[in-house]
């Protein structure tokens, strides 16, 4: 094994600095106090040593270790990440260290999984955002009809209508 002088670059360490710049890592960084607790070391090395190879290699033929343990339904979906481990209710113990909820993966089939659920969360974040603006929308559209008044004079009759700003429109019709 080479020597590493210590002005030189670890590629190691380097590799796992550049891991730490993911969107997965920085939300697992949210969660260190689950990931640093007994409860899920214990939990983890006994998954690993259960299921030693990579669940979705394995499914397609290949024989890859596992190094990673996926929580299935991810932490962010029902833990809030402030709550202590001594707060967690029975379901919320269950699903983050219950075997039920883990799965063994190598690194690339965890860094994939996780990609997918980072986009799938966006979108349907995405989403919510558009219904909600719709549904202002709508709100201003009604409040607009709502807020109309009706004046008569000699030779025509005008509206007075307020838009999205707030502003006072008159519309005069003859």
């Amino acid at each position: 094994m080479p020597i590493l002088k210590h002005n030189s670059i670890n590629p190691i360490k380097k590799f796992s600095k550049d891991l730490d710049n993911t969107p997965a890592e920085k939300n697992r960084s949210d969660y260190m106090h689950i990931y640093q607790s007994r409860q899920w070391k214990y939990a983890r090395k006994s998954v690993l040593d259960e299921t030693p190879l990579c669940e979705i290699c394995e499914s397609n033929g290949k024989t890859t270790p596992a190094t990673s343990v996926h929580h299935i339904r991810p932490l962010r979906t029902f833990l809030d990440k402030e709550k202590p481990i001594s707060e967690l209710n029975k379901k919320e113990r269950t699903l983050a260290f219950g075997y039920e909820n883990l799965q063994c993966l190598c690194h690339s089939c965890h860094a994939k999984i996780e990609a997918k659920e980072m986009r799938n969360e966006k979108k349907q974040r995405q989403i919510e955002a558009d219904i909600k603006r719709d549904e202002m929308r709508e709100e201003n559209k009604k409040t607009i009809t709502e807020r109309r008044r009706h004046t008569r004079t000699d030779n025509f009759e005008h509206t007075i209508a307020v838009d999205e700003n707030g502003n006072k429109i008159k519309i005069q019709i003859f």
